[in-house]
Parts: structure tokens; sequence; C-alpha cells
């Protein structure tokens, strides 16, 4: 990624940077500097929501839901364009509690998720990211994608063992009701804001195991347990993702309010999980 140098005096950029970005541009005038980022053929920048998609969409990933729509049964992918589409009950799109002023979010009930027709070939890294506001008991998946019988991948809020006890984050794979993965030690349905990142690092986790799998709340590696009911194998074929669940009723819908959900076929660095982290902490008690 490269950097635009600053023009003193030029204000707001106007013109395209040459080649083509992501780019990211920073105005001097400001203080603290205002980063601007280049991307679907135009500048991007400021406070509030913009900043937050840009960061997302520079790390560029396959989708991105910010879930931002004002009502419908729809929310649209603003990378590929792929709808997720209500399925179920309880639903409702463009609530006005978000997770900052100006934001929206999606209402879930736990009857029911949204249900895209994109599948990630993750092999053998992948990220999924949600943000999430909750006080709900019970198995709860965020984000996550599977395929018949159930073998798949999820992050979520739980209630027992592998799938995290009394809202207590997890990341985890299943391959016939078979789990391995790593579940927090507290629990965050506490009613405020989060931002969720999970990660399937099988190319740093030999073997998968406990350093294969990580979860991040705001930008912080959580400290977990690692369960293993099997050898896992990577998440290939795990067909189409589901926002609010994982595509298993077994492992129950989501019941709260979500929103800047995104998938990438790749681990993302701590870096990268930090700077998303800390602005979407930042933006949230703005």
């Amino acid at each position: 990624m490269a950097v635009v140098p600053f023009t003193e005096g030029s204000g707001t950029p106007v013109s395209a940077p040459d080649p083509e970005g992501p780019f990211v541009w920073y105005d001097t005038d400001e203080d603290p500097p205002v980063q601007y980022a280049w991307f679907n053929d135009q500048w991007h920048g400021g406070l509030g929501m913009a900043d937050f998609a840009a960061r997302v969409q520079i790390l560029e990933p396959v989708a991105y839901w910010p879930m931002q729509e004002a009502s419908g049964t729809t929310c649209t992918d603003v990378v590929g364009s792929v709808v997720a589409t209500v399925a179920g009950t309880g639903i409702t799109i463009g609530d006005s509690d978000g997770p900052w002023t100006g934001q929206k979010s999606v209402v879930l009930t736990g009857s029911g998720d949204l249900a895209s027709s994109l599948s990630v070939d993750a092999s053998p890294d992948l990220t999924l990211m949600a943000a999430f506001k909750s006080t709900a008991t019970g198995s709860r998946g965020l984000i996550g994608q599977r395929n018949s019988p159930a073998k798949g991948v999820e992050i979520g809020i739980g209630t027992t063992a592998i799938h995290g006890g009394n809202g207590r984050p997890h990341i985890f794979q299943d391959a016939n009701s078979l789990d391995e993965g790593v579940e927090g030690f507290s629990a965050w349905n506490d009613g405020v804001w989060h931002l969720l990142i999970g990660l399937v690092d099988g190319t740093n986790g030999v073997g998968y195991g406990q350093s294969g799998y990580r979860i991040y709340l705001d930008g912080e590696l959580l400290d977990g347990q690692f369960n293993q009911f099997f050898s896992a194998s990577p998440p290939l074929d795990l067909g189409a993702v589901h926002l609010g669940s994982w595509g298993a009723t077994s492992h129950g819908p989501f019941s709260g309010r979500m929103c800047h959900a995104a998938v990438w076929d790749r681990a993302l660095n701590k870096q990268e999980i930090k700077d998303l982290g800390t602005l979407f902490y930042k933006l949230r008690d703005a």
C-alpha cells in the first residue's frame, strides 16, 4: 500500500492516484491527520461510517456487508454485490440502534438469518468479522458457512462447551458434529456494541490446534481455551455464507443486533485486526 504525498493547502483530495489503489492519503493540515482511502474509483474518509467502511475495504475482503440499508429484506455486499436475503421471521433491517451516531443495524430474534449465495473457498485460511450487541444466552452464530452434513466454520457467542459458554465468543469448525476451535473465558453478551473477529489460520497453525484459531474482541486477542474433538481438515466447500447464523439451526440463529459483517479468504495479521478494532472502539465511544 502506497501513501499519496500531501500537498500543503490542497484540502480534500480530488484527483485519483496513479497507478490505481488502494492508496492511503493523509491530510496533515488536520490535527490529528485525517486519513483518506482510494477504492471503487473515489476517495473515502472523514468521520463515522466512511472511515470504518474504508478501513475494511482497504483490506480487500471477499465480501463485506455493512448492513446499513434503511429497510427491506436484503443486505448487499459492497465488494462483490452478493445479496443476503432474510430467511425466517423476527428480522428488522434498518434499526436506528447502531454502534455509533448515524449507524444502523439489523435486529435478529433467534428465529432466522440472512442467507447469501456466496461460498468462500478458504484453503487453509479464513477470517470472519461481525459487529454485535446482545444480551441473549444460548448458542448464537454471528456469521459463518456450512455444507451438509454439518461441516463448517463460524464465529459467534454461545452457551455450551466449544460454543462459548454463557455468551463467550468463539470460533470453531465442525465436521459431522465433531468440533475444534477456541472459546473465550469471559462473556460479552453485555448489551454493548463489540467487534468480533475470528481466524482459522491453517498456514501458521500446524495441524491447526490452538495456534490455528484466534478470536479478537475490539482488536484485542482474547484469552481462551482450545477444544478439540477431531483432527480438523481445511474448511473447504463450506457452502453459503449466512449472516446471523452459520446456516445450521442446531447452533442457533443470533439474537440481538449486528452489522459490518465481512469474510476474508486469508488470516488477517495482528496489526490489521488492531487497526479495525481500535477504530471501531473509538467511533463507538465518541
